[in-house]
């Protein structure tokens, strides 16, 4: 009996630390700039968000978003975690582009999940009457996620998201997802386009991109209790090995 009491003080001890891990609260959204300026890292849930950059490949002269433009906040549905972006992104006429996004997700060291999956969903949206996506138009977001640096010598990519929002409604895709194998660390790099068709063609050129979420999928643990009676199960069977 006194060793099933000492496991189940050790149990809600570790238990109460890990809820009280998950307590931490931070002010959101935050602009991606704010985030780097700052420790660079985040806590939500079990997870531990850091390493994130921005850096704008190419573009239109004179068209330079910069950090503070786009904004970052942990979400949580049904279980699964994710992070929303939000931006006002926008190019008309001839205009183009091209952003890569870098962060990396990791698992808290009390936490037994790991990450086994990745969704990526485009949102856009603009005043009413404006359009998305124009015609010839388009925006888009290449993802690759990685189990390693991808600046390492040899980057380990385990998963590859398309997601896109073309004129044309029937070729959209604004949904994607992986599944890889569980896994404690991912590296994430999204590769973010948008261009507008120019009015020369006849055109409205217009692409916009207002928000996309990433999704982080990750293994089941057993509730607390769930534990507890397993835990019981072990010492009770011990003690009959014992007693025999």
């Amino acid at each position: 009996m006194r060793e099933l009491l000492k496991f189940i003080i050790v149990l809600a001890v570790v238990c109460g630390a890990s809820l009280k891990t998950q307590a931490t609260i931070v002010e959101f959204p935050m602009t991606l700039e704010e985030i780097i300026e700052g420790d660079n890292r985040f806590e939500y849930g079990d997870k531990i968000f850091s390493d994130f950059d921005m850096k704008v490949i190419s573009s239109t002269p004179g068209y330079d978003p910069d950090k503070s433009s786009i904004t970052v906040e942990p979400v949580e549905f049904n279980g699964v975690l994710g992070l929303v972006f939000q931006s006002a992104w926008g190019v008309t006429d001839g205009e183009y582009l091209d952003v890569q996004l870098d962060f990396k997700v990791s698992v808290a060291g009390w936490s037994e999940r790991s990450i086994i999956g990745v969704d990526n969903n485009m949102l856009n949206s603009t005043a009413a009457g404006e359009q998305v996506v124009g015609q010839n138009s388009q925006a888009t977001i290449s993802e690759s996620v990685f189990s390693n640096e991808p600046l390492s010598p040899h980057p380990n990519n385990i998963a590859k998201l398309d997601t896109f929002d073309l004129a044309d409604p029937g070729i959209d895709q604004l949904h994607d997802h992986a599944s890889f194998a569980p896994i404690k660390e991912i590296y994430v790099t999204k590769d973010i386009y948008l261009y507008a068709s120019s009015d020369e063609l006849g055109d409205y050129g217009v692409a916009n991109l207002s928000q996309f979420t990433q999704w982080f999928h990750q293994t089941p643990v057993p509730e607390p209790m769930t534990m507890v009676m397993l835990g019981m199960g072990g010492l009770l069977v011990a003690r009959k090995k014992r007693n025999r």
